[in-house]
C-alpha cells in the first residue's frame, strides 16, 4: 500500500506553503528467514516560501522522516531544516543564493541491521551542516532589439494584411 499527499497553501501575496507526504506499507508472508515482516516508511515535507522585499526571498524546509523498517533494517527516525535566501539584482540577471542544509544539525541516522548470524548498529552521519552560495548571471548576447514580437504591428508584403 501506498499513499500520497501534496499540498499548496497560499497564505498571504508573500508567502506560499507546501505540504508533502507518503507512506509506504506492505506485508511479506515467507517461508525463508526475514527478521520483519512488516516493511514501512513514510516522510514528510513542509517548505515554506516567503518573499521579504520585492527581490529577496527565503526557504525554510522542515523534512521528517519517520521510523523505516525493512526486511532486515531498522532506521530511527530523523529530521532537519533547511534554509535559504535568494536575491534578485539587476532586473533578475543577478542572483546571490544561500542555502544552510541542516540548520540544526541533527540529521543523523541511527540504523540495526539483523541477519540470522550478526546484528549490527551504525550511526551515520551524512549532509550535515552543509552550507553553500551560488552566483548566477544571465545575460542575453546578440538579442536582435529591432524586432517586433507583436503581429498586430507587424508590416506584412506579398499582399498580406493586419485588419
Amino acid at each position: 500500500m501506498e499513499l500520497k499527499l501534496l499540498s499548496v497553501i497560499k497564505s498571504s501575496n508573500f508567502w506560499n506553503s507546501q505540504l508533502s507526504a507518503n507512506y509506504y506499507h506492505t506485508s511479506l508472508n515467507q517461508d525463508i528467514f526475514v527478521v520483519w515482516d512488516e516493511l514501512y516508511s513514510s516522510n514528510l515535507i513542509f517548505k515554506n516560501t516567503i518573499e521579504i522585499l520585492k527581490n529577496l526571498s527565503t526557504d525554510v524546509t522542515f523534512r521528517q522522516n519517520f521510523k523505516t523498517q525493512n526486511t532486515f533494517t531498522f532506521i530511527k527516525p530523523r529530521n532537519r531544516v533547511d534554509i535559504a535566501m535568494r536575491l534578485k539584482l539587476l532586473e533578475n540577471r543577478l542572483n546571490v543564493s544561500l542555502r544552510i542544509i541542516d540548520l540544526l544539525d541533527n540529521n543523523l541516522m541511527f540504523r540495526e541491521t539483523v541477519t540470522q548470524n550478526v546484528i549490527q548498529n551504525e550511526k551515520w552521519r551524512f549532509q550535515s551542516q552543509t552550507f553553500g552560495y551560488l552566483f548566477s548571471l544571465s545575460y542575453k548576447l546578440f538579442q536582435n532589439k529591432s524586432k517586433n514580437r507583436n503581429r498586430k504591428d507587424r508590416n506584412y508584403q506579398f499582399g498580406g494584411t493586419t485588419d
